[in-house]
């Protein structure tokens, strides 16, 4: 403690000033307001998600569950966000008094600082956030924002040289793993402050929804389409599955040229690898084109779940996902428009060239790692080979071929 007091000034209504020099303190920069144009992070493709704190202490990862200090989380376009808070739902004992959104990127392909990378916010009940930056070991500088509106975005520009004056011995800004937006008690002064925070970050990844629609379903028999079960691997990051597949789908039918369907069992999948899932594949014998005036349209019903993932796959193997929300047990609608897969701001994706469809029911879908329930799809013009149940055999129905 650097204390001043009536005995060492020898006055008790003293009045000055102490400056200290202290090499290494912990220390959050603050970020520049600026109007530089939004970072575009389309080549990254950030995945954003809710971050609330653990229900158990210090427990890594909230195998326990969270708090719910993020009371909604939105993510309306691939470049913007936004997320409500209540900090009254956390704890104050282990600093558990905070909310946010995380912005994760793929340790393969950092995020490199050097040049700034620039973000929007506007929030309410709070002038200020923290944005925590993490680097590919796992060190972290927070940097504070400052004098935000409730009204009218503001931009802020983080660099290299900011986040280095933080003076954190070993940190990486040039391999930037996750950026965590978080409001807490103290940068609102509140320990139970109710509010929302708004964010501009061009480029995340998005998956846009299908439309639900009164069209009929398409007829694909064009592009010789055929059908086949989706699993996951028996051993994870194996490609193709050459020790074999894990049972999430525990039976597949086609019963006709227009129809097909699958049974779940998400239990027999593993957390390890993301290989919590199961589906069915439509493989195109020719690219299917979606273009302004051609979209496709589902039928889909489900059980066990409400929602489900359409994984569009082009020839060059880019892949745009598809959400379907609201499915129930009796069939409905859904279309697929060039809009919609040119929603999600995939570089590159050509939807003029599909060439698989994948049909996907995975954890977060369902809401429950071990569900159960199938799905069932409308969409005309599969390869399909009937199969003919004969009757016990009694030669003399047999017809006599003449010599």
């Amino acid at each position: 403690a650097i204390v001043v007091n009536d005995v060492v000034t020898g006055d008790p209504d003293a009045v000055g000033a102490v400056n200290v020099q202290a090499v290494g303190m912990a220390y959050s920069p603050l970020a520049e307001e600026t109007t530089d144009a939004l970072t575009d992070l389309g080549g990254l493709q950030p995945a954003a998600g809710e971050l609330e704190p653990c229900v158990t202490k210090d427990q890594t990862p909230c195998v326990d569950g969270t708090l719910n200090t993020v009371t909604a989380f939105n993510q309306t376009s691939k470049d913007a966000l936004n997320f409500d808070y209540d900090l009254s739902n956390g704890l104050v004992d282990g600093f558990r008094k905070f909310g946010g959104s995380l912005l994760n990127f793929d340790s393969l392909n950092p995020l490199n600082t050097t040049a700034g990378v620039v973000l929007g916010f506007k929030a309410s009940a709070t002038t200020a956030i923290n944005l925590d930056f993490v680097d590919n070991t796992g060190k972290t500088v927070t940097v504070r924002v400052e004098n935000l509106s409730s009204l009218d975005f503001k931009r802020f520009k983080v660099t290299k040289a900011l986040l280095d004056s933080a003076g954190i011995i070993g940190f990486d800004a040039t391999k930037i793993v996750a950026i965590a937006i978080v409001v807490n008690d103290v940068v609102t002064g509140d320990p139970d402050a109710v509010g929302a925070v708004n964010v501009q970050a061009v480029g995340m990844a998005y998956s846009p929804k299908a439309i639900l629609t009164t069209d009929p379903v398409s007829n694909i028999s064009g592009n010789n389409p055929n059908l086949g079960e989706l699993e996951p691997c028996s051993v994870p990051g194996q490609i193709p599955c050459v020790s074999g597949t894990l049972n999430t789908v525990t039976a597949f039918r086609q019963t006709s040229d227009a129809a097909f369907g699958f049974d779940f069992d998400l239990s027999n999948g593993e957390d390890s690898g993301f290989r919590r899932f199961g589906g069915a594949l439509i493989n195109l014998g020719s690219p299917l084109v979606i273009d302004a005036s051609n979209s496709i349209v589902f039928g889909l019903k489900g059980t066990g779940t409400s929602d489900l993932k359409l994984d569009f796959v082009d020839a060059n193997g880019k892949k745009v996902t598809v959400l379907v929300e609201n499915m129930t047990g009796a069939f409905q609608n859904f279309k697929v428009t060039q809009s919609v897969l040119a929603a999600a701001g995939i570089l590159g994706f050509d939807m003029t060239k599909i060439v698989t469809v994948a049909v996907v029911v995975d954890d977060v879908m369902a809401g429950d790692p071990d569900a159960v329930g199938s799905v069932d799809v409308n969409l005309s013009g599969f390869s399909y080979i009937p199969v003919i149940t004969g009757d016990p055999l009694d030669s003399s129905l047999h017809t006599v071929m003449p010599n």
